[in-house]
This record gives C-alpha cells, structure tokens and sequence, in this order.
C-alpha cells in the first residue's frame, strides 16, 4: 500500500462515493479503521448535506402487493422532480425472520441516512433502524413481548449532540426513549403531567429538525427535545387551524405552512424567528410570513409536506398527491408511490451498533425483473 499519511487519506476517501467507500473498507485494516472511524462519517455525512447530492433523493414505501408483482421493490428510493426510481430496496428485515408476511410495515421518519421502519405482524409490532445504503438493520428490543398497536405515538430522529439515535413512544400515560447508544429504553414522566390541555393530532412525530422531533396538537405546536428528551408543548403558531397545519423546513428554517382561504385557494408558509422556545423557558414563538402563493385552479385540500424548499406535497379532496412547484405555477403528479409517508434521505455510513447484514436472495420484485431480463433477451436473440 501507499505510504501516504493518514489525513491524506482521510482527505481522498471524503471525495468518494459512498459505493466506493464501502468496497475499499474490505482493502485492509487501516482503510477500514479510517473509514468507519466516528470523524470520517460526520465529516462524510455533513459533507453529503452541505453538497446537496442527496437533495432530490426520497425515500418511499410502495405498500401494495400489486406493485410488487410487477416488479416494484417494497421500498425505494426515487427522484423527487422526475419520481424516476433510483433505487430498489429490500425489507429492512432478512428473508425468513417471519414465518408469514407482516401485516403491515410503514416508514417513522428518516434521519442522517438511518430509516426507522415499524413493521406490523401477528404477534404485535417490531421497530427497525436501516441503513439501506450499507445493507445493514438493527432490530429495536421490545419493551413488552407481543406488544399490539393500538394508539401510540411513535417518532424517530438523531440527537446530533450525543451521536445516538432514537425512537420515541408515548402509550397511554407514559413516554419512553429508545437510544442505540444505551442499547436501552427508559422510560420518562406520565404523559399526563407534561400534557395536560394538548395531545397530537398524529400518531407519529415524523418530522425530525434541528435535533426536535415535531408534530402538531390541539393547541399549538409540540416538540420533543431529543437530546434533552423533554416535551414542550402549546408552542404558538401563526395560524388559528393546528389541524389544518403542516411542519416542515423552508431553506434551513422550521417552518408552519397551511392551505388558507380555501375560496382564494392559497398556500401561505411562515418560518419561525428563533428556535429558543422549543427548549421551554416561557421564550414565545414568534413567525414571519415567507412565502403566499396561488394554486390556480386545482382543487388541494391542504399541504402534507414541502421537499428541496420548493416542491409542495399537496392533497386534493380526492387524496391524491401532488408535487406543487409555485415558481412553474405547475403541479406534476408523484410517482411511483402509494404511501403518504415520503422522506427525504441522505445516504451515509452511518453505523448503529449491533446491526445485522439483511439478506435477501429471492425476492419476489428481484425474480419478476430477472425473468422479465431474461424474456426480453431471449426476444433480442429471436429478431
């Protein structure tokens, strides 16, 4: 090998794809080392964010067994302005784990390239921290054996503070952590002393920003400190419909966007002045208006996400979807998906200790496609 200095190294491996990342880890012990090194992946992750190489990556899952018969993989990761698939993804869980097929299985949010999947089935629910990119899944230990799904509220997101990532369940009256760091779940106050007047209107906290997880309640805003792993709630917001009210990020910010005057058929957007009142204190939020816009003449029933800071994810009275550039004036169907939960992803090598290799040989979306190769080679050969 060369005799080039560490740093050096550390310098060349940064400006490679992560494809090429991952094949030169098997090179030798030093490469290794300095690729899996905790530095090497910040470094590689934030410089992956600050690029914006990931910027139009989503991922989806497709949820539908006719689109797997087809050929489409259960989850995927696609181009959010072309909806073109980039790339087929497998379960997060190996072939064979379940003697029959989960009930179910959704996406809790996306996160520094680590997907948490909670996956349904006969005996109750399994919670999976994936990293699609290096193949490699950490099953989340259950807090009770066979536990059913009724109404938790579940959320994923990285505490960037202490590196560590975690899930978040709040069932009945209590709120418990999950930290892949601890290995553990602890469980925090009862629910009903830090929500008292307020409860959320979804199941899921499914946005992650600025280390909070976010979701909107009856009386404002509610943020769930990752680090500090408390609750805020009643956070004021700029419109007087919570329910109505979408969080998402707007060029950085954390921001609140609603469709208002239905007549006008407008979405309007305001970002939030400082962050201080997510960490409690009595600091009052406060709201600047950015962005008000038209949506011509299609009939949207509210917003359910913005992506890049410029595609609306738009809901008509029907519930079918639509990316919404206002800059086109133009909305443009989305697809491939059949799921609301749509996320962005950056991909990363970030690893969760005690993670598994999944394996996946016969997939049934892998099988169509190879016959399908193999009928259109064998058409190729005949003309």
């Amino acid at each position: 090998m060369s005799n080039l200095p560490d740093d050096l190294w550390f310098q060349i491996f940064l400006r490679l794809s992560l494809k090429d990342l991952l094949s030169s880890k098997c090179v030798c012990k030093s490469w290794l080392s300095n690729i899996s090194s905790r530095r090497f992946v910040t470094d590689h992750l934030r410089l992956s964010i600050s690029s914006g190489e990931d910027d139009e990556t989503l991922i989806v899952h497709h949820n539908s067994v006719f689109l797997e018969l087809q050929g489409v993989g259960p989850f995927s990761l696609a181009h959010l302005t072309s909806g073109g698939v980039l790339e087929q993804l497998d379960y997060p869980y190996s072939e064979g784990y379940y003697s029959s097929r989960p009930t179910s299985c959704r996406i809790l949010g996306s996160d520094c390239g680590i997907v948490c999947v909670l996956v349904e089935h006969g005996r109750g629910y399994d919670i999976y921290l994936w990293n699609p990119a290096t193949k490699l899944s950490k099953l989340v230990p259950s807090q009770a054996e066979g536990r059913p799904l009724k109404r938790q509220i579940i959320g994923f997101g990285f505490d960037q503070k202490d590196f560590d990532c975690k899930v978040v369940e709040v069932v009945s009256a209590s709120t418990s952590v999950y930290s892949s760091n601890r290995n553990s779940w602890r469980k925090m106050f009862p629910i009903k002393q830090i929500l008292p007047i307020d409860v959320p209107f979804e199941l899921a906290l499914e946005v992650c920003l600025h280390g909070f997880l976010l979701t909107m309640g009856h009386k404002g805003m509610m943020a769930f400190d990752l680090n500090k792993e408390v609750f805020i709630y009643n956070i004021k917001l700029p419109t007087v419909d919570p329910e109505g009210t979408c969080i998402a990020e707007y060029y950085g910010s954390i921001a609140v966007m609603m469709l208002c005057e239905q007549s006008e058929k407008k979405v309007k957007l305001w970002t939030l002045d400082d962050e201080a009142c997510l960490s409690g204190g009595g600091v009052e939020a406060s709201w600047t208006m950015k962005l008000s816009f038209d949506v011509g003449d299609q009939h949207f029933y509210r917003p359910r996400g913005l992506f890049n800071s410029v595609e609306f994810l738009l809901v008509d009275h029907n519930y079918n979807r639509f990316l919404y550039n206002p800059y086109r004036q133009a909305p443009a169907n989305l697809r491939p998906t059949t799921s609301w939960k749509i996320f962005n992803h950056t991909k990363s090598l970030f690893p969760i200790a005690g993670s598994e290799p999944v394996k996946w040989t016969n997939s049934l979306w892998r099988q169509l496609q190879l016959e399908r190769d193999y009928i259109v080679e064998k058409d190729e050969e005949s003309i």
